[in-house]
């Protein structure tokens, strides 16, 4: 792996991650910069429309830009925004005439009973899918991961499709309608799923997370962002099912649980035998600054392992030495290779 010299190093681990055996630190994400400017990630919607090449001149950059320390494998996917699966079943994208970098889907389902939730495999966003992720191969196999798009099914998709206010009211008004349209979505889910990993050699590159967890076999991204609107019974009743569809379609599978609305339904996701890990997201502002141990306490108590990013090495050591499942996966940033590697030797008591 080009950008990944020890990439079998950090691959074998990986195994050993998924394995629940035991290691001496927790995985680690950590990219350390080359330069002082390293070149930015593009932003998705570069690779929505029109020539890739300047778009993959982008991701080069990147992956230049820093060496990738640890257990970091870099990766890149033709990811058109949050929404991207809404998109495969008929959605449009809708880009701000002032900001080329801000999108969104644009709701396109006035009934459930007329919507026709299937991929739209002749549509636009299908077929440019597929187009960016053959160009990402062909350009970078072997130098570092391509994945398929992260596919936000449940009632994260639905609420793309239709709208917020509109999904709502459907959930009291016509309940059956959005258990049926639930199912459809579920079914579509999994044949996009196929289909994408179809143009992946899962055997010779893996994949990632779009958090960046790499395993050899799928490895999958569930999350309900609708569910902070909910209460818990129609959390278990629509959205959890959706959740565990989702994630039986992986060989493993991390949770995305976003924001404080969202915490209601922590044990609900965590009695879910196929979820492995708990990525928890503060949201901005005053969650960001808040402490959350005790939330991480509770994950950990309910037999997760975790995903946890910040800044704050400190907060990472404390995590690794006050946690008792020993399946974590830190994300950080350091200044310099001195810097990481003293991280590190804390983590294992060295320091």
């Amino acid at each position: 792996m080009e950008f990944k010299p020890d990439f079998e190093i950090a691959r074998a681990r990986w195994s050993r991650f998924w394995e629940k055996e035991p290691l001496d630190s927790p995985m680690l994400f950590c990219l350390l910069p080359k330069t002082p400017q390293p070149a930015p990630y593009p932003n998705a919607l570069a690779f929505r429309s029109g020539d890739l090449a300047p778009a993959l001149d982008s991701v080069e950059s990147w992956a230049r830009s820093y060496e990738f320390f640890g257990d970091a494998i870099p990766f890149v996917s033709p990811q058109f925004g949050p929404d991207h699966f809404a998109l495969l079943l008929g959605a449009d994208l809708k880009v701000h005439p002032d900001s080329p970098r801000t999108g969104w889907v644009v709701p396109c389902v006035e009934d459930w009973d007329g919507a026709a939730l299937d991929v739209k495999w002749d549509g636009f966003w299908w077929n440019r899918t597929i187009e960016c992720l053959r160009a990402m191969r062909k350009r970078f196999d072997g130098r570092l991961v391509v994945n398929p798009p992260n596919l936000q099914g449940g009632l994260d998709c639905l609420c793309a499709l239709r709208g917020v206010e509109p999904l709502l009211m459907d959930l009291v008004e016509a309940p059956e309608k959005v258990d049926a349209a639930i199912e459809r979505v579920n079914r579509a889910f999994t044949a996009a799923l196929e289909a994408l990993y179809a143009e992946m050699d899962l055997p010779r590159y893996g994949n990632t997370t779009r958090h960046g967890m790499f395993c050899d076999e799928p490895a999958g991204l569930p999350q309900c962002d609708f569910s902070c609107m909910i209460n818990a019974e129609m959390f278990q009743r629509f959205a959890l099912p959706a959740i565990a569809h989702e994630a039986r379609s992986f060989a493993q599978a991390e949770y995305h649980l976003d924001g404080p609305g969202a915490i209601r339904h922590l044990e609900d996701v965590c009695s879910l035998p196929q979820i492995s890990i708990i990525q928890w997201q503060p949201g901005a502002g005053a969650g960001e600054q808040k402490d959350w141990w005790e939330l991480h306490l509770k994950i950990d108590s309910l037999g997760k392992g975790q995903m946890i990013h910040t800044k704050n090495h400190h907060a990472l050591i404390r995590a690794w030495r006050g946690l008792k499942q020993r399946n974590q996966f830190f994300s950080t940033s350091a200044a310099s290779r001195d810097e990481a590697r003293r991280l590190v030797d804390a983590l294992r008591g060295q320091a």
